[in-house]
């Protein structure tokens, strides 16, 4: 059934998803850590589990339980482990050098800790920041996305990473790195503000990360492209590598940019490169990685989770979202269920694994179906 309604529209996707996906969710998710927080312990807490997506900081790990609470351990020299009283309804985690951020389902921001070098400004979200879909943290700034493709940035400016270029717009995922903030759009192109730039010709790209003064692009091909400092090797790609999935940078600048980057493979598997190269032995059924600066966190799985839809509306736009660690999915749509259906590929918002990815649908546009395929 057609409708402009948007309550109605909400609940035929939501009709159209539970006929895709029926299959029950994998046992909880378990977080394991290796390297060195500094001045912490990388000993993941007891009762760490149901975890659905982990972050890190410099010297700090974050896990996102299924509950919507968090929990936080390592080096707290900047209260980074101390998690705001009452923080719940999180969908999401991120992590910089010295400030800690956690996205509520409402779409506001919680920001915790200090930036790096500068104990005295306040890494406070701005006030009246809302509709907010990702998060990102940097050297000295955070960053945010907004539901409708916009970006927010707040905290030093020294070299323009907060400095949003003019008009930008169509972004579907932000990271942070050394006074450097970097931008996907969803024709696969990437921007680039602040203390860097971005390779020419760059393009099919599907997840960005960035870090002490290196980034990373992940191909739709699944390969991997870096650039920036190169200290420690962290943007020599290892020749071959391929069927990536995720990405992750770390590491710490300015007086000594030792870098790290890892790659999260299709089998579940972990490649590392840079400054800290050591992967556990036997390590799979890998799900999400995070790299702080010498530790690296992985989430696991003994099966794929398959996809839960959220939907949420805002303002005259309606958000689906499916978090996934599931490899193999393609969002389809179609205008109408019936026995002669066509659904057709949505591009630009493909289901990767540990990344959670969203799409839009305007109020004002035709009545669209939605179901995940898995090939």
């Amino acid at each position: 059934m057609k409708t402009n309604s948007l309550k109605n529209r909400v609940l035929a996707v939501c009709a159209a998803w539970l006929c895709a996906i029926s299959t029950p969710a994998a046992p909880p998710g378990t977080v394991v850590v290796w390297g060195s927080h500094l001045g912490g312990s990388t000993n993941v807490p007891p009762g760490v589990t149901n975890v659905t997506a982990i972050a890190a900081g410099a010297s700090l790990s974050l896990a996102l339980k299924s509950d919507g609470t968090i929990v936080a351990w390592g080096y707290n020299g900047e209260v980074l482990t101390n998690v705001p009283p009452g923080l719940s309804n999180v969908t999401a985690i991120a992590a910089g050098d010295g400030n800690t951020l956690a996205l509520r389902s409402d779409g506001t921001v919680a920001a915790w800790g200090y930036y790096a070098w500068d104990s005295h400004t306040p890494t406070t979200a701005p006030a009246g920041l809302s509709g907010v879909t990702a998060i990102a943290g940097g050297f000295s700034h955070s960053v945010a996305l907004k539901s409708n493709g916009t970006v927010v940035a707040w905290g030093d400016n020294s070299f323009g990473q907060t400095t949003v270029p003019a008009g930008l717009s169509n972004v579907r995922a932000v990271a942070a790195g050394l006074h450097m903030t970097v931008a996907l759009k969803s024709d696969g192109t990437v921007v680039a503000w602040g203390w860097g730039g971005v390779p020419q010709g760059l393009s099919n790209v599907t997840a960005i990360a960035s870090s002490s003064g290196h980034t990373l692009a992940l191909k739709r091909d699944g390969t991997v492209v870096a650039w920036g400092y190169n200290d420690y090797g962290q943007t020599n790609v290892p020749f071959g590598l391929s069927n990536v999935t995720a990405i992750a940078a770390g590491g710490t600048c300015p007086f000594d940019c030792a870098g790290n980057s890892v790659a999260l493979r299709s089998d579940g598997t972990v490649v590392a490169w840079g400054w800290i190269t050591n992967v556990p032995a036997g390590l799979s059924n890998v799900t999400a990685i995070a790299v702080g600066f010498g530790h690296t966190v992985a989430l696991l799985d003994c099966a794929p989770r398959v996809p839960s839809l959220q939907a949420r509306t805002s303002g005259h736009e309606l958000i689906l979202s499916w978090p996934t660690n599931a490899v193999g999915f393609t969002l389809q749509s179609t205008l109408q269920l019936s026995p002669t259906a066509i659904w057709v590929d949505v591009t630009n918002a493909p289901a990767v694994v540990g990344t959670q990815f969203t799409i839009t649908n305007c109020f004002s546009s035709s009545a669209q179906f939605y179901r995940l395929r898995k090939l």
